[in-house]
């Protein structure tokens, strides 16, 4: 659940410590945190929606585990387990945990660092734009960068996703999302079919008031990214960037009816 009680932590998962779980000294077993802090992991991401993701072949691993023991917990105490991301790298993740108990209490703390990699070969790659940019945005470190450097990094962004995905869907889907995110605005692509522009994927609420991009291929118009709101000449400069990179991913045969294309 969210939460502000113990800064910079914005999540924390409750448990009570079962009988099962101390040692003969009468505390918590030192080995049982790590239970605990996997839990509070995984409602973490069950609260970003990422909890279930693709079955892509990709999957995180355990890199590193340090922990820090401060005070004891004891049978049916209330524990409080909060977690963060401190820090995404280009296919790691810095978790950084804390219990403590109903008291407030520092009891353990400790910081793992998970490494997705491709599960065939074993080999680290990259961490998606998608799940990089719900995180961040959560952790309010989105929120932070000023709105014209967020907006100039969604060419970079892109190129991310083009290299991570390999469904020329999942990459119009995807590059939509962080555009629309990015520019907090609504964002779609418009697909030219039989001399009409049929609707493609779309996220935001429309407005009347929009940008419209076009896509070329080999020099002719086979899309375009349509997004809302006021725009600067630098983000035109941006969305005209974007756009270059996604020609040769609007050319499947989307054969939509007229209908708004929903993944």
């Amino acid at each position: 659940m969210i939460t502000d009680r113990r800064p910079p932590f914005r999540f924390v998962h409750r448990t009570r410590v079962g009988f099962d779980e101390t040692d003969a000294q009468g505390v918590v077993y030192y080995g049982r945190y790590m239970p605990y802090f996997d839990r509070s992991r995984v409602e973490y991401l069950r609260h970003l929606g990422l909890l279930h993701g693709a079955d892509d072949g990709r999957e995180f691993v355990m890199r590193a585990n340090r922990v820090s023991y401060e005070a004891p917990a004891r049978f049916d105490d209330l524990l409080e387990v909060y977690v963060r991301v401190e820090r995404i790298g280009t296919s790691s993740m810095t978790y950084q945990f804390a219990a403590a108990n109903e008291r407030g209490d520092l009891l353990v703390t400790a910081e793992q660092v998970l490494v997705q990699i491709e599960r065939t070969s074993r080999r680290p790659v990259a961490i998606g734009e998608a799940q990089r940019s719900a995180i961040d945005l959560f952790e309010g470190r989105a929120v932070a960068v000023a709105d014209g450097d967020r907006r100039a990094g969604a060419v970079a962004a892109v190129e991310r996703i083009i290299v991570e995905d390999s469904e020329a869907d999942e990459i119009l889907r995807d590059t939509v999302a962080t555009i629309g995110r990015r520019f907090d605005a609504f964002c779609g692509i418009r697909f030219a079919e039989d001399g009409a522009m049929v609707d493609g994927p779309a996220t935001g609420a429309p407005t009347a008031d929009v940008t419209t991009v076009p896509i070329a291929y080999d020099g002719a118009k086979v899309a375009e990214l349509v997004v809302g709101g006021a725009l600067t000449a630098d983000d035109d400069a941006t969305l005209e960037g974007v756009a270059a990179l996604l020609g040769p991913f609007c050319l499947v045969g989307w054969d939509t009816g007229g209908e708004a294309w929903n993944p």
